[in-house]
């Protein structure tokens, strides 16, 4: 009798998962979106793949760094900027990007991506582009020229130029926005969190233009919740960051 139910079980179990493998509303991403990002990337290989179920999917390159460099925070010469390769999916319903995507192989672009908890069956990878812009050269006249928040560091402060590569909101439960930002001055790239959600807005706009700014990063003892200890604090097209602090 025990081994009747079992297999009774096993049957049902088999039969639910091949409905879910089969039917089209459903995918295996119900766990949710780990992270939801936009970057300045340059997407070099686009192909419509898939069996089962059709996507459109490619490599794109983006800048990144060695976390393992052997470096001097202190000096600001972390980390030297690496061109890292990026596999990434596009459904097939989402005809804009596809399209924009393929014209603009080989050139830069701000995109939006998720990446997927769990791998959707719709799609190739977990890291997913939902949209993207093309990169303008001018600010439009009623552009933020400054934006300032408070500093979350008190260990120090200062002043970069330069311009923001990424920007991720992550987590599930308490969620934070980490960033890479280039140094212009020192040629290189550094991770860096935002705690406020205004700027963090700002910073997203700040990446469809090719025109560098000048941003305050505060440094913490500590960096809690986020996962650096830096905090972007100040974005000023106007002058050096940092000369104006609201504490």
């Amino acid at each position: 009798m025990k081994q009747k139910w079992t297999g009774i079980f096993l049957g049902l179990l088999i039969s639910f998962i091949f409905i879910l493998l089969l039917s089209p509303g459903r995918s295996l991403q119900a766990a949710g979106v780990y992270a939801e990002g936009w970057a300045i990337a340059r997407p070099i290989k686009l192909e419509n793949k898939g069996f089962m179920y059709r996507s459109f999917e490619g490599t794109l390159e983006w800048a990144g760094y060695d976390r393992f460099e052997k470096c001097s925070d202190e000096s600001d010469a972390c980390y030297t900027p690496v061109l890292k390769t990026q596999r990434f999916s596009i459904r097939t319903t989402n005809k804009r990007v596809i399209k924009y995507v393929g014209e603009n192989l080989d050139r830069e672009m701000m995109i939006h991506y998720k990446i997927h908890r769990v791998e959707s069956i719709k799609l190739g990878t977990d890291f997913e582009i939902i949209d993207c812009f093309e990169i303008r050269k001018n600010l439009p006249a009623d552009f933020t020229k400054q934006y300032i928040v408070e500093q979350t560091g008190n260990k120090r402060n200062f002043s970069v130029h330069g311009k923001f590569l990424r920007i991720e909101r992550r987590g599930t439960t308490i969620k934070t926005y980490e960033i890479i930002y280039y140094d212009r001055k020192n040629d290189t790239v550094h991770p860096s969190s935002i705690v406020d959600k205004n700027m963090a807005d700002l910073a997203k706009k700040t990446m469809v233009y090719d025109v560098e700014f000048n941003f305050g990063v505060s440094v913490s003892y500590v960096d809690g919740i986020r996962e650096s200890d830096y905090d972007i604090f100040e974005i000023n097209y106007i002058g050096k960051a940092g000369l104006n602090p609201i504490n």
